[in-house]
């Protein structure tokens, strides 16, 4: 038989693939696979810790920066067209990031309630 002719990366040059007589053997066999990955729901509120207070400290972070620009700007009572347009941008930027971040933490805080809430009670097919 003869040998099939398939392109290399580079289409240019045709490369000879040589079968074997094991037609039926699969591309990755048992031993090249991972093993299954295992999930500990043992340190699951301590990822959820983590989580929220990654969220509250970079929300607590926003908002302090927009208070500290909002303090900063009151300190100069005539503004420039320039400072004006920084103040908006700043004001803009760290209200619209803590505004994300309190949403981020909101939702987080919501989905964690939730499979707790719902599991504890049985449910039928009607239900669902």
């Amino acid at each position: 038989m003869y040998p099939h002719k398939t392109l290399s990366k580079h289409f240019d040059t045709p490369q000879n693939i040589h079968h074997t007589d094991r037609t039926n053997e699969s591309f990755t066999t048992d031993s090249e696979k991972p093993p299954p990955k295992t999930f500990s729901s043992d340190n699951q509120p301590h990822r959820n810790l983590i989580e929220l207070l990654w969220r509250f400290l970079l929300t607590f972070f926003s908002l302090s920066l927009l208070l500290l620009s909002l303090w900063q700007f009151s300190k100069s009572q005539p503004l420039s067209k320039w400072e004006q347009r920084w103040f908006n941008l700043l004001s803009i930027l760290f209200s619209g990031s803590a505004s994300l971040g309190l949403g981020s933490l909101l939702g987080y805080l919501g989905s964690m309630l939730r499979w707790p809430l719902l599991a504890q009670t049985s449910y039928k097919i009607q239900d669902v």
